[in-house]
């Protein structure tokens, strides 16, 4: 029933140094580490530059050393943390995510790199570098797997440590976090994780956060634990964390329901060039085939939920300050049982409740026999159950025979609540599929 990504994407990732014996006397670290440095991702080179005076080149000839200490400073959130809220403006999440950190005044392109899960995100913009006179010219947006993207770091950090140490350089920053990570045991790993995808470093002391995991490491599983911390930061983590062990302690007496039939759904393999919202389309469009139902019947996701059993009429568990579906925390289910699965839902509106059970079903179908919590966590898994909740309930085939010329905000509310569905669902669902939506005056 749940779908599992084997394949590998076309190129992975690499960072590929080619030493520079150099007798200038400046930083032993830096001076031993020049090299002509090209940076790769999905057969896209993110390197390439043309300098003001007309050269064009793949590779920049930089020292690596300030690369290899701001990876190491960075390596637990590169692999594992999501974007969180307005990622860009974040001075925190840029110093974590952002190439350009690392530049200590030499050219590093201008390079995002962020986790969705288990795949990563590498954004490129071209730009230029007045100090260096030359303009990085790669526009690249795609995505690697995370076991890729680690490989290739690996590979380079490696290589970095061998150099230093073929020149007696020892107990820098880099080599001293580099050790740290190596030498990390699985367990630890798994603390690692958590708390890399706070945005936290797990070497330095994070008291506060380390007492919250500990406490609620004794009844939550591991992937509950990361669920919450890839939707939380360390501002957030003590209110989130607090609706997360809510939810999980409701979880036992919350309603169930029949996954007797969606375990005969056969799911379409999860394309590895789609983005999120097209695997959630592409599941729901499967959901819908299964049960019979039309992708223009505006009720058919609704008849689908009450078919297998779920009750959102009734009362929630979660006590939320609003019904937004982008809370941090908006369900938990357990779907350990083939026949029976157990969802918590929130409290408040149908509309919210509906879309939490929506997305829950999906939760159940794509990672069956396991515990996990529906967040707003901007991760692939979580995206994708939010695209098909939307589909299900505002199915965009149906937005279209409601739409000549676009959709005005009027139409927009006139459907959500004809649809039971949040004003948002609909926006976002005639956004997606490229229907055009406009203020009415």
């Amino acid at each position: 029933m749940a779908t599992s990504v084997n394949d590998r994407l076309p190129s992975g990732f690499l960072i590929d140094a080619r030493w520079i014996d150099n007798e200038i006397d400046v930083a032993r670290a830096h001076d031993r580490t020049l090299a002509r440095l090209s940076i790769s991702a999905a057969n896209s080179v993110l390197t390439s530059y043309k300098s003001d005076k007309g050269d064009v080149g793949d590779e920049v000839e930089i020292p690596a050393y300030p690369l290899a200490e701001w990876l190491a400073s960075n390596w637990w959130s590169l692999l594992f943390e999501p974007r969180k809220g307005d990622w860009e403006d974040n001075d925190s999440f840029r110093t974590r995510h952002w190439l350009g950190t690392a530049r200590a005044g030499f050219a590093l392109p201008d390079v995002w790199i962020v986790p969705t899960g288990d795949r990563v995100e590498i954004v490129s913009r071209d730009t230029y570098l007045r100090h260096a006179r030359l303009t990085f010219t790669a526009d690249f947006r795609g995505e690697v797997l995370r076991s890729e993207l680690e490989s290739g770091l690996r590979t380079f950090m490696r290589t970095v440590m061998a150099r230093l140490s073929g020149a007696s350089i020892s107990n820098t920053l880099a080599q001293e976090l580099w050790g740290l990570i190596e030498g990390t045991d699985a367990e630890t790993a798994a603390y690692c994780q958590l708390v890399g995808a706070l945005g936290l470093n797990p070497y330095d002391a994070n008291d506060d956060v380390d007492g919250i995991l500990d406490k609620l490491s004794e009844h939550l599983p591991f992937p509950v634990l990361f669920d919450l911390c890839q939707a939380a930061d360390e501002r957030s983590f003590r209110m989130v964390a607090s609706q997360a062990g809510e939810m999980f302690a409701h979880l036992g007496e919350a309603q169930t329901f029949d996954a007797t039939q969606i375990s005969q759904i056969r799911l379409p393999d999860e394309r590895l060039d789609a983005a999120a919202w097209r695997w959630g389309l592409d599941v729901a469009e499967e959901v819908r085939r299964h049960f019979g139902k039309s992708s223009r019947e505006p009720a058919g996701g609704e008849d689908i939920l009450r078919e297998i059993g779920i009750d959102f009429a009734g009362g929630g568990f979660a006590k939320q300050n609003d019904n937004s579906d982008t809370q941090p925390v908006t369900g938990a289910l357990d779907s350990r049982e083939r026949r029976e699965v157990r969802l918590a839902l929130p409290a408040g509106r149908s509309a919210h409740k509906k879309f939490t059970a929506a997305r829950g079903v999906f939760m159940s179908i794509a990672f069956d026999k396991n515990i996990r919590l529906i967040t707003g966590a901007r991760t692939r898994d979580q995206q994708a159950s939010r695209a098909f909740a939307a589909e299900m309930l505002a199915p965009s085939a149906y937005l279209r025979s409601r739409s000549s010329n676009g959709l005005s905000s009027y139409r927009v509310a006139e459907i959500a609540e004809e649809l039971d569905v949040s004003p948002a669902v609909v926006r976002y669902q005639a956004q997606n599929n490229h229907i055009h939506v406009y203020d009415a005056y």
